[in-house]
């Protein structure tokens, strides 16, 4: 008499189910606990005579949740019990978001626990599988979201250390590393960001410096590697000056000899017109006319190419697409559970504890991480240099200092380029790329505490030399270089993230015009509170300086 088999994904559930919570082995798990350690497995069949589903590939990794193992490339990692039970939960149910609560259920069954006992294993998995594999929805829970290829009994099966010659072990072809960091709350801007590489060849994320688009385009190109048969190549520009070195540069990191022959640029686009691929033009805002036209001229003559473009700016093609990045996710409470779900204070949380083991984030400390957070913007970069001090100066002391930020932070990241060790040597590396009046509105766009109307921002830029309408399109480059936030509303706002801002004062004082400036900013509002011609702007509720950041 025969069975009907299940469906494959109902196989997938009971198995899973029965590597968590009860221990009692099913005959489904019996069969496998008898083979042989290491061994291939030849005869696990299911009751209705399909083969029996023995494990889950993704990347790398396999889990075989029967036996409990979560391996790389063949070999067992190091996992606690309780991250592989929400390991095999996500999994299981990977085509849906799955609630904490479900979690807590399954992975401690009969348990009252702290919240943020989950979101400790999580993070722990994040550690070994790498940051894209789980994505946090904020207010519901998790998502396993890596593609997942299932393995059954008829699938040749690798011995522990054996090769994985399934296509998606193949050796990717390219420039990328095998892993990369963790990216924390940046789950919807990947996904948007994978999405918009699926329909678009061109898209470009622009963002302030420090504000993670290196990252998070390194994430997006390394979790689409199998989608290109000549590879994913990322190239690296910043430390370029001079765009006619632009094609050498590319050619270089993707492995290509120009012969000399023909032009450079001309040799370099030929070169890969033939090819289907993913190429990664980071740090462009200094050879922006360069890259433009090289996008273009690959945009045109090779059709199997798409390009990922990083900048400040953009580049300003009409098949460009835009991804405008903003800042980390913050915290609207001060729950210390709840904060771990925002992208700004884990990340504060996870480097924190990198540098000190016995760091917990508690009721004692999670006002002045988040406190922290807000003050810089939910910036990765400043956020991380903030990290690196806490273990001298404690939450409260790095929190208290932050009015000195450019002093404070200068931790030095070794690891990183020159321009991201310190948060002024950063701001320094965005306000190179200006032209003399844009450094001037910049500076001057610093006498505003928080947000201020367009009319504020004119009076406040222009001058003798620089007229309003001259100050009107310098405003908008300046957005344009991600330098400025416009915010949408009936009327537009404009304003400077903190960091900008401290830098913008500091820069004032440097041209001698902090006096002037205070001046010119006290009669503007002083008119303005007595209905001349200001008034209209104050009742859109303008925040202005008492004075200026101290830096």
């Amino acid at each position: 008499m025969t069975h009907s088999a299940p469906p494959r994904h109902l196989r997938s559930s009971k198995l899973l189910k029965s590597s968590i919570g009860s221990r009692t082995p099913t005959p489904a798990t019996s069969c496998l606990e008898q083979a042989q350690p290491g061994g291939c497995i030849t005869a696990a069949w299911a009751l209705g005579g399909e083969p029996l589903l023995l494990g889950h590939r993704f990347g790398p990794f396999e889990v075989r949740p029967a036996q409990r193992l979560l391996l790389k490339n063949g070999l067992p990692m190091v996992i606690g019990a309780r991250a592989f039970d929400v390991l095999a939960v996500l999994i299981e149910q990977r085509d849906r978001v799955v609630t904490k609560l479900e979690l807590f259920d399954r992975a401690w069954p009969g348990l009252i626990v702290e919240e943020n006992n989950l979101a400790t294993q999580v993070s722990s998995l994040r550690k070994l599988l790498g940051a894209t594999a789980i994505a946090t929805i904020p207010g519901r829970g998790y998502r396993f979201v890596a593609p997942v290829v299932d393995r059954t009994a008829d699938d040749e099966a690798p011995t522990l250390a054996g090769d994985m010659t399934d296509a998606s072990f193949a050796h990717f072809p390219g420039n990328l590393a095998a892993e990369l960091p963790p990216l924390y709350g940046r789950d919807d801007d990947l996904g948007a960001m994978r999405a918009f590489i699926d329909a678009h060849r061109l898209v470009t994320i622009v963002g302030p410096c420090g504000i993670g688009k290196t990252r998070l385009a390194q994430a997006a190109a390394h979790s689409l590697r199998q989608r290109f048969r000549d590879g994913v190549w990322l190239v690296e520009l910043a430390p370029l000056a001079d765009g006619a070195l632009l094609p050498s540069r590319v050619a270089l990191a993707l492995g290509i000899t120009l012969s000399g022959m023909r032009e450079p640029f001309d040799e370099l686009v030929a070169a890969l017109e033939p090819r289907h691929m993913l190429l990664v033009l980071d740090n462009c805002e200094y050879l922006a006319a360069g890259v433009a036209a090289l996008s273009q001229a690959l945009l045109d003559r090779a059709p199997g190419a798409r390009l990922l473009v990083t900048s400040q700016s953009p580049l300003g093609l009409p098949a460009e697409w835009l991804l405008r990045l903003a800042p980390l996710a913050l915290p609207p409470s001060l729950d210390a559970a709840r904060a771990l779900d925002f992208g700004a204070v884990r990340l504060l949380s996870e480097r924190v504890t990198a540098l000190d083991r016995h760091f917990t984030l508690d009721a004692h400390n999670i006002a002045a991480m988040v406190e922290i957070c807000r003050q810089l913007d939910g910036l990765p970069l400043a956020i991380e240099l903030a990290a690196a001090r806490i273990p001298l100066l404690g939450v409260q002391g790095v929190q208290a200092r932050l009015a000195h930020r450019f002093q404070i932070l200068t931790s030095g990241l070794c690891c990183r380029p020159e321009r991201h060790r310190t948060l002024r040597a950063a701001l320094e590396w965005s306000h190179g790329l200006l032209s003399h009046e844009e450094r001037i509105v910049f500076r001057r766009l610093g006498m505003f505490s928080g947000a201020c109307t367009i009319e504020a921002a004119i009076h406040m830029a222009s001058d003798e030399h620089l007229d309003e309408w001259v100050v009107l399109e310098t405003l908008g480059r300046l957005v344009d270089r991600s330098l400025v936030v416009a915010d949408e509303g009936e009327r537009p706002c404009l304003r400077l993230l903190q960091s900008m801002r401290a830098y913008a004062i500091v820069k004032l004082a440097e041209a001698g015009e902090l006096f002037a400036l205070r001046r010119r900013h006290a009669e503007y509002f002083a008119d303005s509170s007595s209905g001349g011609q200001g008034d209209a702007r104050t009742s859109l509720g303008l925040r202005v300086a008492a004075g200026p950041m101290r830096s």
